[in-house]
């Protein structure tokens, strides 16, 4: 036997380190592969900057040819030239003729410097020039006769003369020559070529454009990282870019050089990318391969090779394999220490048990009951005989008080009072008395209390020990014995409720002490902890740094969403949550919430699929922050326990019976599912499917409960279907006023027009078809789509105007997808995951999951809405210099972070602990007139808080200098009110902790520039009277303080208009004349709250405004046309205001400066 299980240990040992070195080196291979995937990646990159650069500009420049065929000119010289030198049509010369088309060529050069030439070729057997217009040295001249060359026996003279009419030629990339030799410096040129034909059909002549590809070459060699190299051919292989200069241009300078004497090239497959073989030095290198046809000429096509060092991808790999198996050693050091730690701390509580079973024995052998307490009375041991003794089953004995088993007659015996007595180390008894048990028998006891010391001689419990006399006192106590057991017991009882009454009390005055407190007590630690690490990313860090500040800082987030989640709980349970409504684009909320999640369901390969077709409301008032937070919540439990398959997202809106609108929202899943028996249980605080399941997958069994009392608080619900192992349906509505709500019309765009779905996934098959319906489109039979592609005749009506296919299907197959091409479909639109992004034109892509922006882009032809996004400045471009700002906050953590966030912007940054200390810096600053712009105050401080300190400074106790000083809070307070308290309180704005920067910057730039002219005004007042009246002037205008935006800028207005100063003179005096009337109107619409006029008069000032160049004004008006078209109504007000504010200050300053125009003339 003892030979069997030996025999078994060396197999394990054998077996074990076998199979951990095949699993290392599959690993290992697998890291080869995402390194290679990682270097294709990278090169294709860069390959496809390239292309995309080289054919924008040729096609920018065959389009300046097109537009030089077009001009009369060119069909004037021939007609000229074939009636003697005068053109039949007008009677203009043909001098005439050449003189305005050398006109044209030199503004086409002064307005293309890529342009170098433009000539008029005569097609002769000389091939001399007819018109010619040279760059010379930055100069434009056009040549005279004596001047003009002969070209019959050049290379692209001879391709010329075979080209068809409105045939393109494009040449290959070469160093220009004059008179047959290159030019020097060298010029790379590019010749484009357009056959020019007489009314009669013959070839006359042909116009010519030379460019210059200096400037490209030297774009595309930019796109080149310092890894790549780049190596651009043309179609026989010579070098135009080599990394090697002496290389470049190898067909004119040294025709030696060509690719094939010099490289071999191995491709993967079917795939452009491979290794190049230098045959010089016999290294290999990662290569990338394209081509680029520049037309449909041989000649014109390039090819370009993209190649990285020969040991990147090696590189690569160890790299990761320093990453990963470092962490699986550092993970294995770990669980070692854990095995180790365990196995001390079993042993250790083996021999305890063992000691307790002799105690055990001992205490349960004794004929006295034992009973062992905590100081607080509570029974934490006892004996049989204690059982016995006071009648009780054991289980129900152990955790409860002392004074719910054991009463004793004796008032002057209080077990409180025994068991503080013998905390202090002493020995208490034997007594004689009587007590009373659970059952309610009365016994004579005799009571000994005896403290109970741990190894350092501290007390931390008593032993009460109990031997039954009863029979020795019974006869002469029985009846005595009944009244003292009643009137003890309701002595008890009623104690009790009082304990039970003061312990409810309590807990109610303590949960609202801690939802007040703990925003504030909660937030300004991890105020410090995420500016700290703020501040940290912001310095020069290694990787391991840069990854531990982020986990930091994701623990840190983590934290503050759940702080969030625990807040959003107290304020729903105490009624105080708050929803700001507001109106808003529900399909663009859906949108933004789809983005996240699709990025998180493609790198788990869960298909996503979005449906929003029966959405019939799209602009809604609501609170959209809420509707995030419910879906997000319901998206991220789908995402997390999903593991394949897919995910299905539905929304859709109906109008109810009592004229309401319902949106109805609903999320399957394949994933794990929910066991029935956890149905219950789901939506209740802290509560999971599962008690492994927060072990597994994390999570606070928060988020379902809020989102419940959310939708609920929003007139709707929410609820769930699941079944284990099959996956979830959760679904939830909200119910809106219709008056809040606009539907929104889909026209049939694609009336009578024939789709055809190349898409085998049945749920996004019936997705596009429901979409394409209700743009009015027709879907093309299956049967008939397959005779198209199989290349079957078939009639013109039956060609698609779109075909839709999943990118995978045409994507491998070069020609298959050529051949689609070919079959003269007016859209293509390419189906494809977020990673596909490497689809050339003419294809059109569609993302996954499809939403109605991709779909009306893509397969509609709409153009891309680009939502207008003020982005916060860096701290390295933002400048705030000589303004003063005092931060008031008795932390000094939170103080060090602020001014560290602040370093950098040119601020003064002043601090003070308290609100007194404040006051005293203020009154400082104005004994030694020194100026202070704006105050950033903490609320919960010692000595004077924030509230009762800016209270102090607009009494003018800190000096009548800073009455009117900008104050913004900074509070750790979230809880519903704390902003209106803090503007009742005097304060100007609010931001709630943690600070984060991009929020205080913004605060910044708004009050900064205020307090500024607070302190002009001031130092400019004559008495106090005049301060006032400065102080609400100023405070009047605080809305509109944008400095970053001029209120005329003058000089955009004059360049838009070409420099043309008369022009602009007369643009503004007819703004000066109209705009009074049209702000009259628009003032009157506010008034009457007209939204559809009100989006009208405003649309037509921000034009005007635009012309004019009122760049402020215009800013404004169209964020009250954006009201005015969401009805929010609360903001038209304000807006106008503002709007108000900046046409008199426009009007002033053009009244003043076409007053200056008059006094010069």
């Amino acid at each position: 036997m003892s030979y069997r299980k030996n025999n078994w240990k060396l197999w394990l040992l054998l077996v074990v380190p076998v199979v951990l070195l095949l699993l290392t080196v599959l690993y290992d291979s697998q890291l080869k592969v995402q390194a290679n995937h990682e270097a294709d990646a990278k090169m294709s990159r860069v390959s496809d900057e390239i292309v995309y650069t080289i054919e924008e500009t040729i096609e920018r420049q065959k389009k300046n040819l097109a537009f030089l065929f077009g001009t009369p000119p060119i069909s004037g010289l021939s007609r000229a030239e074939l009636n003697r030198g005068v053109d039949p049509l007008d009677g203009t010369r043909l001098e005439q003729w050449k003189q305005r088309l050398e006109m044209i060529f030199v503004s086409m050069l002064q307005n293309n410097p890529e342009i170098d030439q433009l000539r008029v070729i005569r097609f002769e057997p000389e091939g001399r020039e007819m018109v010619r217009v040279d760059r010379l040295s930055g100069k434009i001249e056009s040549r005279r006769s004596a001047q003009l060359q002969s070209k019959a026996d050049t290379d692209y003279y001879r391709r010329a003369s075979e080209l068809s009419q409105y045939e393109l030629y494009v040449s290959r990339i070469d160093l220009n020559k004059e008179f047959g030799k290159v030019e020097f410096p060298y010029q790379p040129t590019i010749r484009m070529i357009l056959p020019m034909f007489s009314e009669d059909g013959s070839r006359y002549a042909f116009i010519v454009l030379n460019m210059n590809v200096s400037n490209l070459l030297q774009q595309v060699q930019a796109l080149v990282t310092d890894e790549t190299e780049l190596m651009l051919l043309d179609n026989e292989g010579y070098f135009i870019l080599h990394p090697l200069k002496d290389h470049r241009f190898s067909r004119d300078l040294n025709p030696q050089y060509r690719f094939g004497q010099e490289y071999s090239l191995e491709l993967n497959g079917h795939s452009d990318s491979g290794v190049v073989l230098d045959i010089t030095t016999g290294s290999r290198r990662p290569v990338y391969l394209r081509e680029i046809r520049l037309s449909a000429d041989k000649d014109s096509t390039l090819r370009q090779l993209v190649i990285l060092p020969e040991n990147y991808i090696q590189h690569l790999v160890w790299n990761k394999r320093l990453v990963n198996f470092g962490f699986l050693t550092v993970l294995f050091i770990v669980m070692i220490m854990g095995v180790l730690i365990f196995w001390r701390s079993y042993s250790a509580s083996l021999r305890g048990s063992y000691l307790r079973a002799e105690y055990e024995a001992i205490v349960n052998g004794s004929a006295d009951a034992i009973i062992g307490l905590d100081l607080s009375g509570v029974v934490t041991s006892f004996n049989m005989a204690a059982s016995r003794l006071l009648g009780l089953v054991s289980k129900n004995m152990r955790g409860g008080l002392i004074n719910r088993f054991l009463s004793f007659e004796d008032e002057a015996m209080n077990l409180r009072k025994l068991i503080a007595d013998a905390s202090h180390k002493q020995v208490i008894g034997p007594i004689d008395t009587r007590c009373r048990g659970r059952s309610g028998d009365i016994m004579d006891v005799s009571l000994t209390v005896v403290p109970i010391k741990n190894e350092n001689d501290t007390v931390f419990g008593v032993a009460l020990f109990l031997r039954d006399i009863s029979q020795q006192k019974n006869a002469e106590r029985d009846i005595l014995q009944a009244n003292a057991t009643l009137e003890q017991e309701v002595s008890h009882r009623t104690e009790e409720l009082k304990q039970a009454h003061q312990q409810a009390l309590q807990a109610s005055d303590f949960k609202s002490v801690f939802v007040s407190n703990v925003s504030h007590e909660m937030r300004t630690p991890l105020n410090g902890i995420l500016g700290a690490i703020s501040l940290v990313k912001r310095e020069k860090l290694s990787a391991n740094q840069q990854k531990y500040v982020e986990m930091a800082e994701a623990s840190s987030v983590a934290l503050s969403l759940l702080i969030n989640d625990i807040l959003d709980i107290s304020k729903i349970e105490a009624g105080k949550l708050e929803f700001e409504n507001k109106g808003f684009d529900l399909i663009l909320t859906i949108e933004s919430i789809v983005g996240s999640t699709a990025i998180r369901a493609y790198e788990k390969n869960i298909e996503f699929i979005v449906d929003i077709t029966d959405l019939k409301h799209r602009h809604i008032v609501s609170d959209a922050n809420r509707i995030k937070q419910i879906l997000n919540n319901v998206l991220g439990n789908a995402l997390k326990f999903t593991h394949q398959g897919n995910i299905r997202l539905s929304v859709s809106s109906t109008v109810t019976d009592d004229r309401r609108v319902r949106i109805d929202f609903s999320v399957r899943d394949t994933g794990i599912g929910i066991a029935k028996s956890s149905h219950g249980q789901l939506f209740q605080n802290f509560s999971q499917a599962d008690s492994s399941i927060s072990g597994k997958y994390g999570g606070t069994g928060l988020g379902l409960s809020i989102s419940k009392q959310l939708c609920r608080l929003m007139g709707g619900d929410i609820n769930f279907e699941s079944e284990e192992g099959k996956g979830s349906h959760f679904y939830f509505h909200i119910l809106l006023n219709q008056e809040d709500t606009t539907v929104e019309t889909i026209e049939p765009e694609l009336q009578d027009q024939t789709v055809a779905l190349m898409v085998p996934n049945v749920e996004l098959r019936k997705l596009l078809s429901r979409m394409l319906s209700v743009c009015g489109a027709q879907l093309m039979p299956d049967d008939t789509l397959n005779q198209l592609l199989e290349g079957q005749q078939v009639e013109e009506k039956d060609i698609p105007a779109i075909l839709i296919s999943e990118w995978s299907l045409v994507a491998e197959d070069d020609r298959y997808r050529r051949f689609i091409e070919s079959l003269g479909i007016s859209r293509l639109v390419a189906l494809c995951e977020l990673a596909e992004l490497d689809i050339a034109s003419p294809w059109h892509i569609l993302n996954k999951p499809i939403t109605p922006t991709g779909f009306s882009v893509a397969v509609l032809g709409h153009r891309q809405k680009q939502d207008t996004v003020v982005a916060a400045e860096s701290p390295t471009n933002v400048k705030l210099d000589g303004r003063v700002v005092l931060i008031v906050d008795d932390n000094e953590i939170n103080l060090e972070v602020a001014c560290g966030l602040l370093n950098g912007l040119g601020l003064t940054l002043l601090t003070a602990r308290n609100g007194k200390a404040a006051i005293e810096k203020l009154l400082q600053l104005t004994e030694n007139n020194e100026p202070l712009h704006c105050i950033l105050m903490d609320c919960q401080m010692p000595y004077m808080d924030g509230y009762q300190c800016t209270r102090e400074i607009r009494r003018g106790e800190a000096g009548q200098k800073f009455m009117r000083i900008p104050i913004i809070a900074m509070t750790a307070n979230a809880m519903s009110g704390e902003q209106a308290k803090c503007i009742a309180a005097g304060m100007e704005d609010y931001m709630t902790k943690p600070i984060v920067y991009e929020v205080v910057l913004k605060k910044l730039q708004k009050w900064l520039p205020v307090g500024e002219r607070l302190n002009k005004t001031i130092g400019q007042t004559k008495n106090p009277q005049e301060q006032v009246v400065a102080q609400e002037e100023i405070t009047e205008v605080q809305p509109t303080a944008e400095p970053q935006l001029p209120v005329w800028d003058h000089a955009s207005a004059l360049k838009r208009m070409l420099n043309n100063h008369n022009l602009v003179n007369k643009i503004t005096r007819m703004f000066i004349e109209t705009i009074p009337k049209n702000m009259d109107q628009l003032h009157a619409v506010v008034q009457q709250n007209n939204m559809t006029e009100v989006r009208e008069y405003s649309h037509k000032i921000k034009g005007l405004a635009g012309d004019v160049g009122a760049v402020r004004l215009h800013r404004n008006v169209s964020m009250l046309e954006d009201a005015a078209r969401a009805n929010q109504q609360e903001q038209i007000d304000e807006l106008f205001g503002q709007v108000q504010h900046d046409y008199e200050e426009l009007m002033a300053e053009l009244e003043a400066y076409m007053s200056s125009i008059k006094e010069i003339s």
